[in-house]
């Protein structure tokens, strides 16, 4: 599937070291749960992905047989989905990167790229400058060598909108119409639906009311990436110059908000690129 909203049972089968903070008690989830792809002991690099409202790891999970030898991919799994339809949905940013960020910190220590798609470009933001901060303590290793943050608009542009509170129908017209994200055979089965809209409501909830943390700007490199058919404009996307202190590159690629997981937009061979000259 595509990388729209993922049907909620469905799974495919840094160098730094960081403090664990303590997960929200809104989630019991394992820290394997969060990051549950196994990563080769020899493996040179990681590949930590965090996904868009309503996702999981599925949508990545294809690209394992694209990566080179020695990148290691690592997809983040939000609590409640997938196999995890057990645990508490998390409703914020700074819950959702504090899991991620004590997952991140029992696996061995080695170079981690961190993308972000949408939500997860909000998360991997603020997972990267929590990176950054605790690398300048005592015997902590270097910062994240990159951050990639795709189809979102700058940090200091908040949602204009709270698609979160939408009554249920309303939610997936406006979902469907903005995004195309929900998959037909999802909205034809009424239990699947029912199944999928409190773990797409959550999702929102923390995508539209997340506020960057106060603290420094990101100041390592910075991939602003966009399908150039996603109604996010340019002024909106340029922005993310004022968000951190580093080199940027901003591009647009073809497609639209999913445009990453379609081979013609050129994506995964552009991110290929990136992680070989590491």
């Amino acid at each position: 599937m595509r990388g729209r909203v993922t049907p909620p049972g469905l799974c495919s089968s840094q160098e730094s070291r960081i403090e664990a903070p303590p997960v929200s008690p809104a989630s019991t989830a394992s820290l394997s749960e969060w990051l549950p792809l196994e990563e080769p002991a020899t493996a040179r690099v990681r590949l930590l992905c965090c996904p868009h409202s309503g996702s999981g790891i599925s949508p990545f999970v294809p690209w394992r047989r694209q990566l080179p030898e020695g990148v290691a991919l690592c997809p983040v799994r939000y609590p409640g989905r997938e196999s995890t339809m057990h645990r508490s949905l998390l409703r914020s940013v700074g819950d959702l990167v504090d899991g991620v960020a004590a997952a991140l910190a029992a696996r061995p220590a080695r170079p981690t790229v961190i993308l972000g798609h949408s939500l997860g470009a909000s998360v991997a933001y603020e997972l990267a400058r929590a990176l950054q901060t605790q690398a300048a303590a005592p015997g902590a290793l270097a910062s994240p060598p990159v951050l990639i943050a795709s189809g979102r608009q700058a940090p200091e542009h908040p949602h204009e909108t709270r698609l979160c509170e939408l009554p249920d129908e309303a939610l997936v017209d406006a979902i469907s119409r903005r995004y195309g994200g929900i998959p037909a055979a999802v909205r034809a089965e009424p239990e699947l639906l029912a199944m999928m809209l409190p773990i797409l409501r959550a999702d929102l909830t923390a995508a539209e009311t997340w506020r960057p943390r106060p603290g420094p700007r990101w100041a390592g490199p910075t991939w602003i990436v966009n399908g150039d058919r996603d109604e996010l404009d340019d002024v909106k996307l340029e922005d993310w110059r004022r968000s951190v202190t580093g080199p940027i590159d901003i591009q647009r690629l073809p497609g639209d908000h999913f445009y990453l997981f379609d081979a013609k937009s050129g994506f995964l061979p552009a991110l290929l690129t990136k992680l070989a000259s590491l």
